[in-house]
C-alpha cells in the first residue's frame, strides 16, 4: 500500500474538492466491499481538517439505486458533508435525493479504488483541467446541435439549444451540491425528441456489464433507444433496461465527455466516464439540474464510447471539434473544421437484422411503439 501517497490524496479530495470546514458534521459512507484502508484515509482526512467525523458501513447491495437502510438515510440528512465510497452506487434512490434537499452536500466517488484516488485526484493538476472545462463549456455553450461519429459512418445527433451545460469538476460549490471524484465531465441533457440515430459502443455498459469486449451498437429514434445489436454484453444489457418494464429506462437522460487526462479505459465505469474525449450516453433516471423533461426512472445505466469524433454546430461558432491531450496536465484547442451545413447529414436508418444482435431487440421494437415518448414525464 502506498500509504503516503493514498493519504495526501485523500486530503486533496477533503480539502480542495469538498471544501471540508472545520466544526462540519461529516460522513465517510461505505459499504461492506469498500477497502477499509480507503475508508480510513478519509476519516483521517476529514478529522485533520477539523471535521466532525463519524464514518457508517452497511451490507452491500445486489445491484446500484436500492434504497439504503434507514439508519443510513438518517444519516445521509443529518450530515454537512457526505464523502460517498459506495461501490453499488445510490445516487437516484429517495434517501440521497432527500438528503441533498436538505443541504447535504455531496461528494461521490463510488468504485473509486485507493489506485484510482492517487493517480486520478492526486496526480492531476486540477487547476488546469478547471480551465480546460471552462474552455469546453464556450463551446458547448455556443453550439446548437451535438453530431456524434462513430465506427464506420454510424452518427447519432442531438439538439442542445436551451438546455444547461454541467461541469463535473469535483468541486463542490455549496449546500445541497453533488460533485464527483475524481474529475472531469462536461455533461448536457439533450432535447429528447431531437437525439436520432446511432453509436457504436466501445466501452463500456454499466450497469450491468462494465467494459464490453465486442461492440455495441445502439440505435435511437426521439430520444428512445429502438434497437440493439453486437454479442454477448449488447444482450446482456438489453435485458438489464427490458426487465424494469418501465419506458424511461430506454430514454437518453444526458450525454457527457471526459476530461481526466490520467484515466484510462479499465471497465469500471468511474474511470471509464473520465477518460479524456470519450462519449458518455446515461440512460433511466435524470437529475433535476439537467432540467430535461425525463426525471426519475426505475434505475441509471451509462454507455461509454472511447474514441468517438465530436464536430460541433451553431450560428456563432461554426463546426468546431474539441481536443483533449492525453497526458497529465491537458490542453483543449478549438479547430475549425471543414463549411458544412448547419443541417446534419441524415442519419441512415438502421439496418435488417444481423449475425450477433442482441436477443428480443425487434420485439422490442414491435411490441413497445405504444410507449410514452421520452418527452413526457
Amino acid at each position: 500500500m502506498r500509504t503516503m501517497e493514498l493519504a495526501r490524496a485523500a486530503h486533496k479530495a477533503v480539502h480542495h474538492y469538498a471544501r471540508l470546514t472545520p466544526g462540519e458534521n461529516v460522513l465517510v459512507l461505505a459499504d461492506s466491499i469498500v477497502d477499509r484502508g480507503l475508508v480510513d484515509a478519509f476519516a483521517s482526512a476529514a478529522y485533520a481538517l477539523g471535521g466532525e467525523t463519524q464514518v457508517m458501513t452497511f451490507e452491500t447491495r445486489p445491484e446500484i439505486n436500492r434504497e439504503p437502510p434507514k439508519a443510513v438515510a438518517a444519516a445521509l440528512a443529518a450530515a454537512d458533508l457526505v464523502l460517498d465510497l459506495i461501490q453499488q452506487y445510490i445516487i437516484h434512490t429517495s434517501a440521497y435525493w432527500r438528503a441533498r434537499e436538505g443541504g447535504t452536500r455531496i461528494l461521490c466517488g463510488t468504485g473509486i479504488t485507493e489506485e484510482m484516488l492517487i493517480r486520478l485526484v492526486g496526480g492531476v493538476d486540477y487547476d488546469e483541467l478547471v480551465q480546460l472545462g471552462a474552455r469546453l463549456m464556450s463551446v458547448f455553450s455556443a453550439g446548437e446541435e451535438c453530431r456524434v461519429e462513430t465506427g464506420e459512418g454510424d452518427v447519432l445527433t442531438m439538439t442542445l439549444t436551451g438546455r444547461p451545460q454541467v461541469m463535473r469538476d469535483g468541486l463542490l460549490d455549496g449546500p445541497g451540491d453533488l460533485d464527483y471524484m475524481p474529475g472531469a465531465q462536461l455533461s448536457s441533457a439533450p432535447i429528447e425528441e431531437s437525439i436520432n440515430g446511432a453509436i457504436v459502443i466501445d466501452g463500456s455498459a454499466y450497469p450491468p456489464v462494465g467494459a464490453v469486449g465486442a461492440a455495441i451498437r445502439v440505435f435511437y429514434r426521439d430520444g428512445r433507444v429502438v434497437d440493439v445489436q453486437g454479442g454477448p454484453a449488447a444482450a446482456r444489457w438489453h435485458a438489464w433496461l427490458t426487465r424494469f418494464d418501465d419506458p424511461k429506462m430506454f430514454c437518453v437522460a444526458h450525454i457527457s465527455i471526459g476530461m481526466n487526462p490520467a484515466a484510462r479505459h479499465t471497465g469500471n465505469i468511474l474511470e471509464d466516464e473520465r477518460v479524456a474525449g470519450c462519449f458518455v450516453l446515461g440512460h433511466g433516471s435524470q437529475m433535476p439540474h439537467f432540467k430535461g423533461k425525463l426525471g426519475r426512472a426505475s434505475s441509471h445505466t451509462d454507455l461509454v464510447a472511447v474514441a468517438p469524433r465530436i464536430p460541433w454546430t451553431g450560428t456563432r461558432a461554426g463546426w468546431w471539434t474539441a481536443r483533449l491531450s492525453p497526458r497529465v496536465g491537458s490542453s483543449a484547442s478549438e479547430g475549425r473544421a471543414r463549411p458544412r451545413s448547419r443541417t446534419a447529414s441524415p442519419v441512415r436508418p438502421a439496418p435488417g437484422p444481423a449475425p450477433g444482435r442482441a436477443a428480443s431487440a425487434s420485439a422490442y421494437r414491435r411490441s413497445n411503439s405504444h410507449i410514452t415518448p421520452c418527452n413526457r414525464r
